[in-house]
């Protein structure tokens, strides 16, 4: 399902402003239309045969203008006019005037016509069952799209029954729906957390974390949501030991690409030391050499915190290590370490 190898366009431009984010995707684009043009002629012949006549003038035009820039307002009033107008050319239950709909629903939440959102949506879906069943793909999007405008609102119960509906759909769904089955998962495990249902949360955001581990890899901003809902639903149950391995791992993945001083990244370091000093089970050795590495990234001068990982971390190893092994070694200069360290009597 994917390349073997792909950059991940966001994580590489990470501290861009919504000016250079635009520039770069119009400048992809185009690049990718004029790459087209230039060396698949071929290919280009046989789609403006057989599928559309005017593909080529279209890719031309497009390689050769600036794009459009407009705002959400403006996206809206745009939309209000399109779905009418595409109503009347092709029909309310055409797929192309359904989606039309989908995206203005988008588009009014982001100005904050939520209602009208939801309305919009809950007729979408009624039109999409009617005409391709409840199990289509477009059905269950739908779905998640007003569970996520509901939740929005306030109406937690509505929205629970739709993220809940949508995610059975997308389980029964053949491989293609990971991706929305992700971002619903998701959304339930964050509306599971806000009616402190912390049980139901960490199962949802467990399956959602594995994944998108899968579908997208650690460092997406999708996987590192599903896994900051999983440690906080672990918290919430008292698992701290749990929470702390998953507070690490949103914390090690996450502060490479978005750097140590965002909010986010603080909040989940807090949490983490919180974790650390009220665990519960003992951690495997991976889990405190990703906390040095977190350590080493957000507080290079907190030396007692450092103490404590290394105390922490040369236990865990004895603790796991035969005699004579090369982890017993290792703990014994993690030990040393701690001594030497100036907080070394507290």
């Amino acid at each position: 399902r994917h390349a073997s190898e792909f950059w991940m366009i966001e994580p590489e431009m990470a501290f861009c402003d919504l000016e250079g984010d635009m520039d770069l995707a119009e400048e992809m684009v185009k690049y990718l239309v004029v790459e087209a043009l230039e060396k698949q002629d071929g290919d280009l012949s046989i789609f403006e045969r057989f599928v559309d006549k005017g593909l080529r003038e279209r890719l031309e035009f497009v390689a050769s203008n600036d794009f459009e820039r407009i705002s959400y307002t403006e996206a809206v009033e745009i939309l209000e006019w399109v779905v009418p107008a595409m109503t009347e050319s092709v029909g309310e239950h055409h797929k192309s005037t359904l989606e039309a709909r989908r995206t203005l629903a988008h588009g009014l939440q982001e100005i904050g016509r939520i209602d009208e959102a939801i309305l919009h949506l809950r007729e979408v879906i009624e039109q999409y069952v009617s005409t391709y069943g409840e199990d289509h793909f477009s059905t269950l999007g739908s779905r998640s799209d007003l569970g996520v405008a509901l939740q929005r609102a306030g109406y937690s119960e509505p929205a629970l029954e739709q993220l809940e509906k949508s995610v059975e759909g997308l389980r029964r769904t053949p491989s293609g729906g990971d991706i929305a089955l992700v971002k619903t998962l998701n959304s339930l495990a964050f509306l599971y957390l806000g009616t402190t249902r912390p049980v139901e949360a960490e199962d949802a955001a467990r399956e959602a974390e594995q994944l998108g581990r899968l579908t997208y890899g650690i460092q997406h901003p999708d996987t590192l949501r599903c896994t900051g809902n999983l440690a906080h639903a672990c918290r919430m149950q008292g698992k701290h030991s749990a929470a702390l391995d998953s507070f690490l791992i949103f914390l090690d993945g996450s502060v490479p690409v978005y750097g140590p001083d965002q909010t986010n990244s603080r909040t989940m370091y807090q949490h983490a030391l919180k974790m650390l000093d009220q665990k519960d089970d003992a951690l495997p050795a991976e889990a405190w050499h990703r906390a040095r590495r977190v350590r080493e990234m957000m507080a290079p001068e907190d030396l007692a915190l450092d103490a404590r990982l290394m105390l922490y971390l040369g236990t865990a190893l004895v603790n796991d290590a035969e005699p004579d092994s090369e982890s017993v070694f290792e703990a014994e200069e993690l030990f040393l370490e701690c001594f030497d360290a100036p907080e070394a009597e507290d």
